[in-house]
């Protein structure tokens, strides 16, 4: 009788230990997909920056360009030249922005990726550690007499009960983190938002900025040619 009770226990643990053995697996195993997932939105956020470089500088050509255009005489045909630099930097400045607007879109993206990650994780760990407790109760259940009675199986038990607990613990732990992170990614997402309702508000400015340019640069065309 002692003896089919630890064979009972024994299997219990072997129950919990296969647990954490498919938790760590199935995580490792969506880590990768997620990985290659979240490495292409980040290529992605890297080409745009890439992008947005290389305007910004050709945006701060058009703007010495434009100064060098203010020092000079104050004529129709230097007033006309002015309005097509400003014109490009407008061009420029909305293709910045559109860029911006593009690599907040995919930040965004590669965030609720990261949340949604976290919840699934969040939702895992705690079913397991909701099954580790169950078999713990039950492993816990077994009378002291009948331990007493298998003395040599006691210590056995007793260290098989500590090293789970101990892992209830880490994983109550890591939920806490994991909790925090989350939190964090939500924030950090609510910015980008804010961000990119910003950009796009800028961007509806920078548009009608450059129709007036073109409306006052072909009036000065017609004078020009009169």
């Amino acid at each position: 009788k002692q003896s089919n009770v630890f064979k009972m226990q024994s299997q219990k643990f072997k129950t919990i230990f296969l647990l954490i053995l498919l938790l760590v697996t199935s995580y490792s195993l969506r880590v990768t997909s997620f990985a290659s997932t979240i490495d292409e939105l980040k290529v992605k956020i890297e080409e745009r920056n890439k992008q947005i470089e290389e305007i910004q500088k050709e945006i701060e050509q058009y703007q010495e360009e434009i100064g060098k255009n203010i020092k000079q005489a104050s004529t129709l045909k230097n007033e006309i030249k002015k309005l097509e630099t400003v014109k490009k930097k407008l061009i420029a400045d909305i293709s910045l922005t559109q860029k911006q607007i593009e690599s907040t879109e995919y930040t965004i993206e590669q965030l609720i990726l990261e949340i949604k990650e976290k919840e699934k994780e969040i939702k895992k760990r705690l079913n397991t550690l909701g099954e580790i407790i169950r078999n713990i109760n039950d492993a816990e259940s077994v009378s002291l007499a009948e331990l007493i009675l298998s003395q040599n199986k006691f210590s056995d038990f007793f260290s098989d009960i500590q090293h789970l607990e101990n892992f209830q613990r880490e994983i109550n732990l890591n939920l806490e983190e994991l909790k925090k992170l989350k939190e964090l990614l939500e924030e950090e997402k609510s910015n980008k938002e804010k961000k990119k309702n910003s950009l796009e508000q800028l961007k509806y400015k920078l548009v009608d900025q450059r129709q007036l340019v073109d409306l006052n640069k072909k009036s000065k065309d017609r004078l020009l040619q009169e």
